[in-house]
């Protein structure tokens, strides 16, 4: 009886344990280790961090580790099936939450963590818990939500918190500041979590977090010091590198230029630095750029762009050629150069995660073409007008020196080229002994022989790197020479007919049908070069934001062309400068002139109206008021459409009164519209966007062939050129979607997205459980969607419609990779509601 007592007595207390027995090693433990695996996984991928931005204390978790992590739920959730009254259910839920939210399934971890506060009574628990809703939060977007949500809890008494979990809470809730640009709350959160915060790679990054603070919040000795703790005893060698780079820029933006230089300097003397040699060499030459000393930044950025041993990196070689766009347009005003370097930044700069959000390069590069290329045009023009309004016997003596002095450097060009090819390709020749000798010592083509490889490099250059990268240029050449040499043997160029274009006129570049000698061809240039001159104070005004600059070029428009059509215009946009800077008496004294030499311009009356001068009206004749009539009303009547309806409406007026003296304006006004609606479709339906274009080529074809000598032909034909670059852009090479190293996933989910989209609340208003939808989507390299296209027919509801909009407006997708590079795709993508 007594054995039999004891023994009950103890299976009554070995169950439970037995269960937590069974539950710990027959699943948590191996959902425990799958989810460690995944998160090794992850630990170990490369980060690049973008110090102009601020980086993350807490890493947005990549693609990594996700059999590992599905495996992890799968085994977490047989713990809840098969011992839910184990002491693991709880941490089997706290495993699932993680490993939702390290495979970017946010919605889904959030609920898990809900489920553990309300589930678990262990207090540490709960504190994790609610520090990992937090980093939801965060990866969510959900600023003002997690911000209220964590300042309530720390604050709250429910919880004794520990040390080491409140701090951390902290750092997260100072990222959230940051993500709403608050960074005054941001610092004293962040610098009260690095006190107590005990995982080191998060420290690290939230020191450098600190710093990047500090410095924007103009606090140069703290920042400084705060990068100064992101030391070598942290893993992360590139964290360490960039806290070095930041302290150098910092003294840099300060003025403490010697010390900046010593501080990078001593980097590159560093071996560590080998492979960034280059870019330390590039801080180097913009602190050189920022002391002023113009010509030495400009050798060294052109060393580190072209002589480097080993390449910089993309970011370097961007900024280093927006740094020489920066030289050549401020201080050597060579807008020609300046666009070059900007174009070759921008280009560079393709992606956009890993500069700064202001980084214009691209914007620059675009501007300067046109600015380069208006000048240039002006230049010619203006140079032209010069020569063409002088008497007939002196513009012939000009010509004939021209062609003389063109000529002479011309052979002198030709004759060096010869020489410098015989030179070097006598000196390469190969001897008959020793390392040119042909004992097959030397390999295929003495591909072995250092010598000869080296001479042959030289020969070849000599022949071919000067050498015009176009088809049959051996032909052209041929031809020009003969042409060039029959000329100078048969007749001095000083006697020859000016006002003839010949062959030789061609290969020198000198334009003898361009020059406007009548008066008639004068007036031309004269009102083509007052329009080139206003679109070039464009260009500083309305791009790059230079009123001082675009003043003078506007003055320089009035003051030599006062008769061309572009004059009110130019007068109206001085006007407008002088408003923006509330300089009233300039806009006064404009007004005046308007009103007494530019009467009838409509620029009159509008700066008129702007200043509040309802009697300066313009007297009209009959006729004048007869087309007043038809216009004002119209444009009263078009004025609260949208820009689509409005180019619809405008481009009927202008048929249907050909005849009317604004009719010029109305249909340049309808081009300029229809531009304006494409680019507001623009990410939605591509093919009406493509008919917009369409629309918009059409209208300023016709309004070119209609009105040849209309003021607004330049802003047509420039306009012209735009979209004929935009349509000539190469697109970027889709990489195909069985290519990519993982099958495209929405970030979050896509079951977490629909709930929180409300889709299934909106089907089942229409009486709907279920339904499957189709789509053919572009992804570009950053996750983002370019293109999304419905398979599935549209259904009476409108689902689909609705669907497709939220997708490519709200929907953010893991980054299509092929060989761990971001690439652009096309996938199908099927989208299945369940109830």
């Amino acid at each position: 009886m007594l054995a039999v007592l004891l023994l009950a007595g103890c299976s009554a207390g070995l169950g439970p344990r037995w269960t937590d027995f069974n539950a710990y090693f027959n699943t948590y433990y191996n959902a425990r280790v799958s989810y460690e695996k995944g998160h090794k996984q992850i630990r170990e991928q490369q980060v690049t961090y973008n110090p102009a931005r601020p980086i993350r204390a807490h890493l947005t978790p990549v693609r990594a580790g996700q059999a590992d992590f599905e495996r992890a739920i799968e085994k977490g959730a047989n713990i809840l099936r098969n011992y839910p009254e184990s002491r693991w259910a709880d941490d089997a839920l706290e495993l699932i939450g993680r490993s939702f939210f390290m495979l970017g399934q946010y919605f889904s971890a959030e609920i898990k963590f809900n489920e553990v506060l309300l589930a678990s009574r262990d207090p540490l628990m709960r504190q994790r818990a609610i520090l990992w809703r937090g980093l939801v939060f965060l990866e969510t977007n959900r600023t003002k939500e997690g911000i209220d949500y964590l300042n309530a809890q720390i604050t709250s008494e429910a919880y004794e918190w520990k040390p080491e979990i409140l701090a951390e809470i902290r750092i997260v809730l100072a990222q959230l500041h940051i993500q709403d640009q608050d960074y005054q709350s941001a610092e004293p959160l962040l610098k009260s979590g690095l006190a107590r915060i005990d995982d080191v790679d998060i420290q690290a990054r939230a020191r450098f977090l600190h710093g990047q603070l500090l410095r924007w919040l103009h606090e140069a000795e703290p920042a400084i010091d705060a990068f100064g703790r992101v030391n070598r005893n942290y893993r992360d060698y590139q964290l360490i590198y960039l806290a070095q780079i930041e302290i150098g820029r910092i003294l840099r933006e300060t003025g403490q230029y010697p010390q900046a230089l010593r501080h990078f300097q001593a980097m590159t003397r560093d071996d560590k630095h080998f492979d960034q040699l280059a870019d330390l060499n590039y801080e180097i030459a913009a602190v050189r750029l920022a002391m002023g000393e113009t010509a030495r930044a400009e050798t060294e950025l052109k060393d580190v762009l072209y002589r480097s041993l080993k390449p910089p990196s993309r970011v370097t070689q961007s900024f280093s050629h927006s740094n020489l766009g920066d030289i050549y347009r401020f201080h050597l005003v060579d807008y020609r150069l300046a666009a070059a370097h900007y174009d070759s930044s921008g280009r560079l700069a393709n992606d956009p995660l890993l500069f700064p959000e202001d980084f214009n390069a691209a914007m620059l590069g675009r501007t300067f073409t046109d600015l380069a290329r208006l000048t240039a045009e002006s230049a010619r023009l203006d140079s032209l007008l010069r020569l063409g309004v002088r008497p007939p016997a002196e513009r012939d003596s000009l010509i004939a020196q021209l062609r003389v002095s063109r000529l002479a450097r011309y052979e002198a060009e030709r004759r060096e080229q010869q020489r410098q090819g015989t030179t070097l390709i006598v000196a390469g020749a190969p001897s008959g002994t020793g390392a040119g000798s042909n004992d097959g010592a030397s390999g295929f083509l003495n591909h072995k022989n250092p010598q000869l490889v080296e001479q042959s490099a030289q020969a070849f250059a000599a022949m071919w790197q000067n050498r015009p990268l176009v088809d049959h240029w051996r032909r052209m050449e041929v031809a020009r020479n003969a042409r060039v040499d029959e000329t100078d043997a048969t007749r001095p160029v000083a006697q020859s007919r000016v006002g003839v274009r010949t062959d030789l006129d061609a290969t020198l570049g000198i334009q003898i049908a361009d020059l406007p000698i009548t008066a008639i061809q004068q007036q031309e240039t004269r009102s083509r070069l007052a329009t080139l001159t206003y679109e070039i104070g464009n260009v500083f005004y309305l791009t790059l934001a230079l009123p001082d600059s675009a003043s003078a070029y506007y003055r320089e428009a009035v003051s030599r062309f006062p008769e061309s059509p572009i004059a009110p215009q130019a007068y109206y946009s001085l006007a407008d400068i002088a408003l923006a800077s509330s300089d009233s008496t300039a806009a006064l004294r404009i007004a005046t002139i308007l009103a007494t030499d530019h009467v009838l311009s409509p620029f009159h009356e509008r700066l008129s109206e702007r200043l509040g001068q309802g009697g300066m009206r313009r007297p009209v004749s009959v006729q004048a008021d007869t087309n007043a009539v038809i216009l004002e009303p119209f444009i009263i009547g078009i004025a609260n459409l949208g820009p689509f309806e409005k180019a619809v409406e405008l481009n009927r007026f202008a048929e249907r009164y050909p005849a009317h003296p604004r009719s010029g304006d109305v249909l340049h006004a309808a081009a300029v519209s229809y531009a304006e609606a494409a680019r507001a479709t623009a990410g939605h339906s591509h093919g009406f966007q493509h008919a917009l274009w369409d629309s918009t080529r059409q209208v300023l074809s016709r309004f070119r062939a209609r009105y040849p000598q209309h003021r607004l032909v330049a802003m047509a034909v420039a306009m012209q050129a735009e979209l004929d670059r935009t349509e000539e852009t190469p697109s970027v090479d889709m990489v195909d979607c069985g290519e990519i190293d993982q099958p495209i996933a929405p970030r979050g989910g896509m079951e977490a997205f629909l709930d929180a989209i409300g889709f299934r609340k909106t089907m089942s208003g229409f009486g709907i459980q279920g339904a499957d939808f189709e789509f053919k989507i572009t992804l570009s390299e950053t996750g983002s969607v370019l293109n999304l296209k419905p398979v599935t027919d549209p259904d009476e509801f409108g689902l689909l419609d609705t669907l497709t909009d939220r997708i490519a407006s709200d929907l953010l997708f893991f980054p299509p990779t092929k060989g761990g590079i971001p690439v652009r795709t096309v996938c199908p993508l099927a989208v299945i509601v369940t109830p």
